[in-house]
């Protein structure tokens, strides 16, 4: 008896980048205490994947937050690989951690996130278990 092959589910970078829009979509628009801390990065983030030419901007300089697919220009950029985006989107990347040991390149003055990402992952694990 021999074991048929796993198909490989493949996955577009369109589908991949309207997955994270999706994701921090329902993450940003939860309630609660944790909204204002978001905001209090005061900052806009880029989370750039395939290549960085896809992008969705998490506006974080805002009550309530926001998330865009359109590109706007952001002061901190945030490249994902195609598995990170998929932890990300799930609540499981560390990003500061793994941009301490070079898993993530950033530019901006990226600290203004960092403070913030615990919070965000949280949220995106709960809208997670949520939908």
């Amino acid at each position: 008896m021999h074991s048929q092959a796993t198909p490989v589910l493949t996955v577009t970078n369109d589908e991949r980048v309207e997955t994270l829009y999706n994701a921090l979509q329902r993450a940003l628009a939860m309630d609660g205490p944790q909204s204002v801390k978001l905001s209090g990065a005061r900052t806009i983030v880029a989370f750039c994947c395939g290549g960085g030419e896809d992008r969705v901007v998490a506006l974080l300089d805002r009550k309530p937050n926001e998330v865009t697919m359109d590109g706007g220009a952001a002061e901190i950029e945030i490249h994902l690989t195609d598995e990170q985006v998929d932890e990300f989107c799930r609540g499981e990347l560390n990003i500061p951690l793994a941009a301490s040991v070079g898993d993530v390149i950033s530019y901006g003055p990226v600290r203004k996130y960092l403070v913030v990402d615990a919070i965000l992952r949280d949220r995106l694990r709960a809208a997670r278990k949520g939908s």
